[in-house]
C-alpha cells in the first residue's frame, strides 16, 4: 500500500471514528489489486489509482458524488438532465461525475487520457450500460504530444505539474473532440463537463461542431496551466460559439459556465 506510516495511522484513526459514529465519518476499506486499489465505501467498491485518495471518501461515496455535482454546477444547471439526455464528461478521471449523470439515466460519454486512470474508470463502469468510455487525449488538432501522467492526485496534464516527482512522461496521440465524437452522430449534448487540467482552450478549439449542439457546458478553469487560469480564453471561445458565460468560485473550484444565449432570452 502506497501510504506512509503517518497516513496509515490517519486511516486507522478515521475508521475508529467512523465505527464510533463521530462527525459523520464513513468506514473505508482499501485493497491493492495489481497497480490500482479497490476502495470500499458504504457497501460499494470503486477502483482508485492510489491509496492516498481515501481522504476524498471520508464522509462516504454518496457525499463525494454530491459535492462533485455541486462543484461542476450540475445541481444549478443540470436540472433537466434525465434518461433522454446526453452528457459528455471530459477529464472523467475515475468516473465520479459520470456516475452522477448515469444515476439520472443519461447517456454518458466519459473521456480520459491517462492510461492508469482509464483502467480505474473502466472497472468502475463494468456493470453499467449507459457510459461510453473513451481513452483519448484531446487537443485542438491531431498531434503526438508529451503527456505528464500523475494519477495519484488527479493532476495528469499536458502541462508539467512540476511539484510532483511521481509524474511520468508519456507520448500520446491527441485528437480534437469533434473527431472523437463524430462516429456517434450526436445531435444534442445536454451537459458537457470539461476538466482538462489547463488544456481547456485547446479542447474547446477542437470542438466547434460539438459546441454547436451543446446546451450547457461547465469548465474547470482553475490555475492548472503552469499556475495560470484559463477562464478568459474559454470565455472568448464560448461567446463566439453563442453561449452566455459566467464565472463562479464554488467551494474553491474556479468554474466557467456556458449556457445558450438564445434559450436564456426566448
Amino acid at each position: 500500500m502506497d501510504l506512509k506510516t503517518s497516513q496509515r495511522i490517519n486511516l486507522f484513526g478515521h475508521n475508529v471514528r467512523a465505527a464510533l459514529g463521530i462527525a459523520g465519518r464513513k468506514s473505508i476499506g482499501l485493497t491493492k489489486v495489481g497497480d490500482i486499489y479497490r476502495l470500499r465505501s458504504e457497501g460499494t467498491d470503486i477502483s482508485v489509482p492510489s491509496a492516498v485518495r481515501w481522504r476524498m471518501y471520508r464522509f462516504g461515496l454518496a457525499q463525494r458524488l454530491k459535492h462533485l455535482a455541486r462543484d461542476y454546477g450540475f445541481d444549478q444547471f443540470g436540472g433537466n438532465v434525465d434518461e433522454n439526455s446526453t452528457v459528455v464528461d471530459i477529464g472523467a478521471n475515475i468516473g465520479e461525475f459520470s456516475m452522477v449523470a448515469a444515476q439520472r439515466g443519461a447517456r454518458v460519454f466519459s473521456i480520459d487520457a491517462d492510461p492508469t486512470i482509464f483502467k480505474c474508470l473502466s472497472e468502475n463502469f463494468t456493470n453499467v450500460e449507459n457510459p461510453t468510455l473513451i481513452n483519448c487525449a484531446l487537443w485542438n488538432e491531431e498531434a503526438e504530444l508529451t503527456f505528464f501522467s500523475e494519477p495519484r492526485r488527479a493532476d495528469s496534464s499536458f502541462f508539467n505539474p512540476g511539484s510532483f516527482e511521481e509524474a511520468n512522461e508519456i507520448v500520446v496521440q491527441a485528437k480534437p473532440l469533434d473527431s472523437v465524437l463524430s462516429e456517434f452522430n450526436l445531435t444534442q449534448i445536454d451537459y458537457l463537463k470539461c476538466d482538462a487540467e489547463g488544456a481547456e482552450p485547446e479542447v474547446l478549439r477542437g470542438a466547434k461542431q460539438t459546441l454547436a449542439i451543446t446546451k450547457t457546458i461547465a469548465i474547470d478553469t482553475g490555475p492548472e496551466r503552469e499556475g495560470e487560469r484559463t477562464h478568459k480564453a474559454c470565455e472568448e471561445i464560448l461567446i463566439a460559439a453563442g453561449f452566455k458565460v459566467e464565472h463562479q468560485n464554488i467551494k474553491g473550484r474556479a468554474m466557467t459556465f456556458g449556457t445558450r444565449w438564445e434559450e436564456n432570452h426566448a
